[in-house]
């Protein structure tokens, strides 16, 4: 059956003449490049627009995209809605395409236009599901939206918020129902369908043009050839008077010709109610068309159905047949082989061709007894669906005749419960009376403690902004506080260095024989400034870290030189009798790391100076393994010193907690090292379970 919703882009319009495909991909490129060049928003949205209107169909949904996002950008609703509503036109019968159209739409400011649009895309949408549903759903979804029709049609009076609604579905009945059948119950709601048309508040031609392509195309079809032409005279004088709005606006190489092309074909094809002044005026159209376009020319050259109708209507009966014999092989004759050979009949006996009538005589008859069972079988479906629509109007009188009983016997109802209503009412004026008394009194007690909750609500206020003052305060302090730190740590460092230093220049500068003496005394005000200097690291980096300013930069290192610097580190502070020992030294594992060496490096090293701190003879070792999969990386440090005490290894972990009191520093390292760890995505715990010592796990992801 000929689909009547498989619909052209009909809002496409352009100018005269239109360039050949090399010479658009060349304007293109030249657009293109001042695309590149242009300075405003504005100046690119019209550029663009020329994009658009140049680029190949295939492409046009894509570039349409950039367009919208430029109308966005430069805060244009209607441009937004334009090009929104040519989108839908280029996806025509592509649902996912439709839907990226109707939820943009959706997401535009509301209003008429807004609203227009969204049903334009929602018609298409629907029109595309029709085509897609097999017959039984077809005849389902028919049957159900006939029925909402009819129930909700009783109402003559359409409002502006209802219409909308009304127009999407008598057009889902016309688009499910052209599938179908094509007869006069089609027609009866075409004919509703452009009333409901007329009647929208705001007018957008995308919508009239969808509908006068429909109507011409099925009345066309069946016959009505009057009416296909008149659709197509209005469908026409839209397209130019929208080409001609365009190329006011600046667009150019907007284009419409092949638009332009189906509809005067199409009224060629209805040559029987045209005049012959009417005839020579379309054709000549259609050859204005064939010289401007290229692409009109292909189709016109190939097709031949517009120089078919033309012959036909002119009475050149011997060149139709020529045509009509050729149009044989085509696709058109697969579509259309009743109104072909009816065309080629009348040729033929009009030039008295016996050649011509004797061959195409048996296959004329074929082709009207297939058509006929197949007109059959649609009126039969249509009958059916008549039925179905005659059977709910019945119900519906039904309905209303009992609607309007009810309706009686609700008035009497409610007169009745009038006088019971007023006889309540009496009641209800007198114990409002007594309730508006207490009300008086306890309105006079609401006001006492109203006053109170509005003085407490002061004092609340008043110690907000005490407590936001103390709040403040305290921040200044805490800023106060880490400038302060910051501060202290650069004045303490110079004079550090220099006691070092010139402690040494004093062992150097003296006699042999005094050296070895004063250099123990040197090596203390060393120890002494390193211990210093740990120190104020560890408040340095205690306080960075509570105030989120201590960042971690990963990139790969050996875990290996970790190890080394650590343990050669903390070796020159051990004593005599304590070994630093790195258990990982000979191995040949050169796996590397990603995390923050320094962070890393640090925490190594004030894990391991814990160990030889408390460990006065013995060992501290460091070793690492990797779990299975290596994921994760462990380090472990032992020592043989005395360890930990019961009860202490979760208060190790506390800022300022010292095991010994006179033991040296401030209780910062271990906490330093946790914080470290976490930050790192690790952990750093005790071993609880070790008694020859103390056994500390620094556990981070190698990645």
């Amino acid at each position: 059956m000929l689909s009547v919703f498989t619909l052209g882009a009909v809002a496409q319009v352009g100018i005269h003449p239109v360039p050949s495909a090399a010479a658009r991909k060349v304007l293109m490129d030249s657009v293109q490049h001042r695309l590149a060049m242009a300075k405003t928003p504005v100046d690119s949205f019209r550029l663009m627009y020329d994009i658009f209107d140049l680029a190949p169909r295939a492409q046009q949904f894509d570039k349409g995209m950039d367009v919208y996002n430029m109308a966005k950008r430069v805060k244009s609703k209607p441009a937004r809605l334009s090009i929104l509503r040519q989108m839908a036109n280029i996806a025509e019968d592509n649902d996912s395409l439709l839907n990226i159209v109707l939820r943009e739409v959706r997401a535009t400011p509301p209003g008429e236009e807004q609203k227009a649009t969204e049903l334009f895309v929602k018609l298409y949408i629907t029109n595309a599901n029709a085509s897609a549903a097999t017959e039984e759903e077809r005849q389902r979804h028919l049957t159900e939206i006939i029925k909402k029709h009819a129930e909700l049609d009783n109402s003559q009076l359409v409002t502006d918020d209802d219409l909308y609604e009304r127009i999407e579905r008598i057009n889902t009945i016309c688009a499910y129902l052209a599938q179908m059948s094509q007869g006069e119950l089609l027609t009866s709601y075409f004919d509703e369908f452009g009333r409901l048309i007329r009647r929208l508040p705001k007018r957008v031609d995308d919508i009239e043009n969808m509908y006068y392509l429909q109507v011409a195309t099925t009345y066309a079809y069946i016959g009505e050839r009057l009416k296909s032409v008149e659709a197509d005279r209005k469908l026409i004088r839209n397209l130019i008077r929208i080409r001609n709005a365009y190329i006011r606006e600046g667009r150019s190489f907007y284009n419409c010709n092949i638009n332009l092309f189906h509809s005067y074909r199409r009224m060629l094809s209805n040559y029987e109610a045209l005049s012959p002044e009417e005839v020579e005026k379309y054709y000549s159209e259609c050859l204005k068309l064939v010289d401007s376009d290229p692409d009109v020319a292909e189709e016109f050259h190939t097709k031949q159905r517009a120089q078919m109708y033309y012959l036909m209507a002119t009475k050149q009966y011997d060149k139709a047949i020529d045509v009509m014999l050729r149009m044989r092989h085509l696709a058109y004759k697969a579509k259309h082989p009743v109104p072909l050979l009816r065309m080629l009949m009348t040729a033929a006996k009009a030039t008295n061709n016996q050649k011509v009538l004797l061959d195409i005589s048996q296959e004329y008859i074929n082709s009207l007894e297939e058509y006929v069972e197949s007109r059959s079988h649609e009126r039969y479906r249509e009958l059916q669906v008549m039925y179905d629509v005659n059977q709910l109007k019945n119900a519906n009188a039904e309905l209303k005749e009992s609607q309007l009983q009810d309706a009686s016997d609700y008035h009497r109802n409610i007169i009745f419960v009038a006088i019971v209503s007023i006889v309540l009412l009496l009641i209800l004026i007198g114990f409002l009376v007594i309730m508006y008394r207490k009300a008086a009194r306890l309105s006079k007690h609401l006001a006492e403690v109203n006053e109170r909750l509005t003085s407490e609500s002061e004092n609340l206020r008043r110690t907000q902004r005490d407590l936001i003052a103390a709040r403040d305060r305290a921040n200044s302090a805490d800023n106060l506080k880490t400038e302060f730190i910051n501060n202290m740590s650069h004045e303490v460092e110079a004079p550090l260095s220099a006691i070092v230093e010139y402690s040494q220049l004093i062992v150097d500068t003296v006699a042999e024989d005094k050296k070895a003496y004063l250099s123990k005394f040197a090596s203390i005000v060393t120890l002494s400034a390193d211990l210093l200097q740990t120190i104020i690291n560890d408040v340095l980096t205690i306080n960075s870290i509570d105030s989120g300013q201590l960042s971690i930069k990963r990139m790969p290192v050996s875990a290996k030189e970790l190890c080394v610097v650590a343990v050669e580190t903390e070796r020159k502070h051990a004593g005599p009798d304590v070994e630093v020992v790195f258990e990982n030294a000979d191995d040949a594992d050169t796996a590397t790391i990603t995390t923050d060496s320094l962070r890393v490096e640090q925490v190594l090293i004030n894990l391991v100076g814990n160990g030889v701190k408390f460990t006065p003879s013995g060992t501290v070792s460091l070793r690492y393994d990797f779990d299975d999969d290596r994921s994760h990386i462990t380090f472990t440090v032992t020592d043989t010193g005395p360890g930990i005490g019961e009860g202490e290894a979760d208060k190790i972990f506390e800022r300022f907690y010292k095991g010994n009191k006179y033991s040296q520093g401030v209780g910062l390292g271990l906490s330093i090292c946790r914080l470290i760890a976490r930050l790192l995505g690790g952990e750093v715990d005790v071993d609880k379970n070790y008694r020859r010592g103390a056994r500390f796990t620094f556990t981070i992801p190698t990645t």
